[in-house]
């Protein structure tokens, strides 16, 4: 497999969820929106969410790109990868 596949697996998918807990968290609470701890750490939370962005579209493309390739078994790419992170 190629290299993007090792940076999506079980142990990232819980990161992303904590990740979108904490954000939501940041978002919703109107407290923590007046704290100046938020605005200590707002900008390291927006840097974690624009590299998990990232991760994640390099991701997908990289599936979709090797969908492209002669030969793949897409019936096969479907069921092991796509239909695992619905």
């Amino acid at each position: 497999m190629e290299s993007f596949f090792w940076q999506v697996n079980d142990d990232y998918i819980k990161s992303l969820n904590m990740l979108s807990k904490k954000l939501r968290f940041a978002q919703v609470d109107p407290l923590l929106n007046a704290s100046k701890a938020l605005k200590d750490i707002k900008q390291e939370l927006e840097r974690l969410r624009k590299k998990a962005l990232s991760k994640v579209s390099a991701y997908v493309i990289g599936i979709f790109s090797s969908m492209r390739k002669p030969g793949t078994n897409i019936q096969i790419l479907q069921q092991n990868l796509l239909q695992k992170y619905r």
